[in-house]
């Protein structure tokens, strides 16, 4: 398997070099060779991500309709005129891109498709050339998409299983320009560190918060709760971007707490292990923790458990929601993946700063008045989201504007960021999932079944050769037989008026 990651790390050098990549008829081949596969094996590659992860079928389905529509997105965007018009539109800017040679993606088991096909799709449709390493966890998926895309990868990327655990090793060795890979923090910061270069995210590693204020209209509670609920029991609350804990102002605490539990029950029904919507840990040990931590949480008497607490067999553990967490527990501060929500009540922002800025995580979902959020973004080093829990936080990392050219004043401050997002046709999707909500998911799959690239055709190689010259030859001879006639009509007009004179 070593030799397996050599060999591609050699190809990718190789590639980086020969610079085919970046030509657009290459980059646009390997997006839609990306697209193809996934649309042919459509059915195959949500069944072999539910029997990896334990996933629910329809979750799988949410994430690879976001990754096909990203695919085909990129897809026209590296259209051969399209990009030559960016090009155009850059120099005019004084902007020029240029890709960075090659990347290591590394993808992860809490969101396997759009871990892998996105990332690889971007490094592609800018000019890089990508290595993917699947992690052990997947190997029914590996065996696919091995199978499916080795006798396509050729030019623009290679995707590979990998088990061992000396890959940070294996990359310092020959680093890549960027390393993407969102697994645990250990292997994140071992790659950071041997690797040098590589650009790793996400970099924050407390929990995800979702706040919200006493100023929310009380009408918005119902649709906070259904966007939290999904974010938080999506993917049992295994997923990167899963929210991890509700701050909420004391002023609106059971209002708000009441919202979570009535929407949680409309998604999973009164008992969620009958609920076809709702996941299973894979790693039944992963459960067991939880649980253990949960109850300890209760013997200290830091919480109370308002809905859920109960596990069953095959990994289950029912969608748990904690109310009066402190906000020095466990639960709270320690991150812990799954679906448990603590639930802790403020009375000012400088108590939510106070919390947040200790053990700061990735993504601060914000509702509150424009002046707070921007109170948040200033202090705390994460991406504050305003006002919205987008759909694709529950599946993989919402998009991370960043701005750093070559020595901007950018490098030398600490950027904060809010993201306003305005949602997208997978925003709508709630569970229950009902046969009319299935179809509307289903529809929202590109139309296009496979993605061919049409090139015109070149002119045949005798009118290329000759139709020029014929051209030439053609007017040359037109002006030939004009000046020729007028000059012999010339000629016969100066003899006939000689004659007449005589």
């Amino acid at each position: 398997m070593t030799d397996l990651v050599a060999k591609a790390i050699s190809r990718a050098q190789v590639a980086t070099v020969d610079a085919r990549v970046t030509l657009p008829r290459e980059k646009q081949g390997a997006i839609s060779t990306l697209f193809n596969v996934l649309q042919e094996n459509k059915s195959a590659v949500i069944q072999a991500v539910v029997t990896d992860t334990g996933r629910t079928e329809t979750e799988v389905t949410l994430e690879l309709v976001q990754v096909v529509r990203h695919l085909k997105q990129l897809y026209d965007e590296t259209d051969f005129h399209t990009l030559m018009k960016k090009e155009k539109d850059e120099a005019k800017s004084g902007k020029i891109e240029k890709p960075v040679g090659w990347a290591a993606v590394v993808s992860h088991d809490t969101a396997p498709l759009d871990s892998l096909f996105t990332p690889i799709a971007s490094a592609v449709a800018t000019g890089n050339y990508v290595v993917a390493i699947l992690p052990p966890s997947l190997p029914t998926l590996s065996q696919l998409l091995t199978t499916a895309l080795f006798p396509l990868q050729r030019v623009a990327f290679t995707v590979i299983p990998f088990s061992s655990s000396n890959l940070a090793a294996l990359l310092a060795s020959n680093p890549p320009a960027v390393v993407a890979t969102s697994l645990d923090p250990a292997l994140r910061s071992q790659v950071s560190q041997t690797t040098g270069r590589s650009l790793v995210l996400p970099a924050l590693t407390g929990p995800n918060t979702v706040v919200v204020d006493k100023c929310v209209n009380p009408k918005s509670f119902a649709s906070i709760a259904r966007d939290l609920v999904r974010a938080k029991f999506f993917n049992i609350g295994l997923s990167i971007g899963a929210a991890d804990v509700l701050l909420v102002h004391e002023a609106v605490k059971d209002a708000v707490v009441e919202a979570v539990i009535q929407e949680t029950r409309t998604m999973f029904g009164g008992d969620a292990e009958l609920s076809r919507d709702y996941g299973r840990f894979k790693n039944v040990k992963e459960a067991e923790t939880l649980v253990s931590v949960l109850r300890s949480e209760r013997e200290k008497g830091e919480g109370r458990v308002v809905l859920g607490g109960t596990s069953g067999k095959g990994g289950f553990l029912a969608p748990t929601i904690v109310d009066g967490a402190l906000r020095t527990s466990d639960l709270a501060t320690k991150s812990f993946k799954g679906p448990v929500l603590p639930i802790i009540s403020y009375s000012s922002f400088e108590d939510v700063l106070s919390i947040l800025a200790s053990n700061p995580g990735c993504f601060t979902f914000a509702f509150a008045d424009g002046e707070s959020i921007e109170y948040l973004a200033r202090e705390l080093p994460g991406l504050v989201l305003a006002n919205t829990i987008p759909f694709e936080t529950a599946v993989g990392n919402p998009a991370v504007p960043t701005s750093t050219p070559r020595f901007d004043a950018s490098i030398f401050v600490r950027a904060s960021f809010i993201v306003r997002t305005t949602g997208t046709p997978l925003s709508s999707l709630y569970a229950p999932f009902t046969s009319s909500r299935l179809s509307a998911l289903a529809r929202l799959f590109p139309a296009a079944k496979t993605l061919r690239i049409t090139r015109t055709a070149h002119t045949p190689i005798l009118r290329r050769s000759f139709f020029p010259q014929g051209l030439f030859l053609l007017a040359g001879t037109i002006v030939s037989v004009i000046l020729g006639s007028t000059g012999f009509g010339l000629f016969k007009l100066v003899q006939w008026y000689t004659s007449r004179r005589v």
